[in-house]
């Protein structure tokens, strides 16, 4: 029987995503130094907030939105940035979906994921933003960690920019686990950069990690499809095969020296041969 291993895009064994909260202008410049470096995030817009004034900062405009945060996730917090777990369960419904329909109607798909403004929340909750059509959601704990999420609604970042930053991207580059696929998520605020004056420390912090190999950089909701469509994969029972029903291509190691990509909706035998689900002529692989 074959052996097969998932690994990231590409046969990447590590990723990189960063998760940035709020929407004040301070956005425009992070955004502009994770393009010039190639790095991927998601960030967490409160839709009433768009165009105010700010304690430090202020926050973005909302006709900027579609174009500021394009090639990147736009998610959601609450509507008005309020702690889920002090609002009615009505009221937090309408919350969420309110945020939803508003930046969707800006960015043009569906918004699917979370952070829970302050950190906090509850069980409670964690089941209403699933009933919400929500799909994950990240907290303002960190683990120190390189894992993939157990908990998609409770969702915890390797670090904060200021806890070590560079120090744990050094010891995420010497990272050797081969047989272990390695996230390194980074969360906060862009506004904390402007009022530290360490916009060097966030420019060091990309420069170091793009010039890596073997790191897909993805925003939060490439992670949970790219995950979700390893796990709908189906599997002959003696691994002779694969089908894949996503629409989200995954790359597999068989026998831990072969990389194949079972493309959305494909067969791929592992003899060989592959085979579109919607009933292609077989090619050679």
């Amino acid at each position: 029987m074959h052996s097969i291993r998932l690994t990231f895009p590409n046969g990447c064994r590590k990723a990189v995503t960063l998760s940035y909260d709020d929407g004040k202008e301070s956005d425009r410049k992070m955004i502009q130094l994770m393009n010039t470096y190639g790095l991927k995030g998601t960030f967490n817009l409160s839709a009433e907030k768009f165009s105010q004034k700010g304690s430090f900062l202020d926050y973005i405009e909302a006709k900027e939105v579609a174009a500021l945060y394009n090639g990147h996730e736009v998610a959601c917090h609450t509507y008005n940035h309020a702690t889920t777990t002090l609002l009615p369960k009505q009221e937090l419904i309408s919350e969420i979906l309110a945020n939803r329909t508003v930046l969707e109607n800006l960015v043009h798909y569906p918004v699917r994921g979370f952070a829970y403004p302050m950190g906090v929340f509850s069980e409670e909750v964690k089941n209403t933003l699933a009933v919400c059509g929500l799909d994950y959601a990240r907290t303002t704990r960190t683990t120190n960690r390189f894992d993939l999420p157990n908990d998609l609604f409770e969702w915890s970042a390797t670090c904060h920019h200021n806890e070590d930053l560079m120090e744990r991207t050094n010891a995420f580059i010497l990272r050797d686990r081969p047989t272990v696929l390695s996230l390194f998520y980074l969360w906060g605020h862009s506004y904390e950069f402007e009022e530290q004056n360490n916009w060097a420390l966030f420019e060091a912090f990309c420069k170091k990690i793009s010039g890596q190999k073997d790191i897909w950089f993805a925003t939060n909701i490439e992670i949970v499809d790219y995950l979700e469509a390893f796990r709908r994969l189906y599997f002959a029972a003696d691994n002779s095969f694969v089908v894949n029903p996503s629409n989200v291509a995954v790359s597999l190691l068989v026998n831990e020296n072969s990389l194949i990509s079972v493309d959305a909706n494909e067969t791929v035998f592992l003899n060989g041969v592959v085979c579109s689900t919607e009933g292609l002529e077989e090619t050679p692989i």
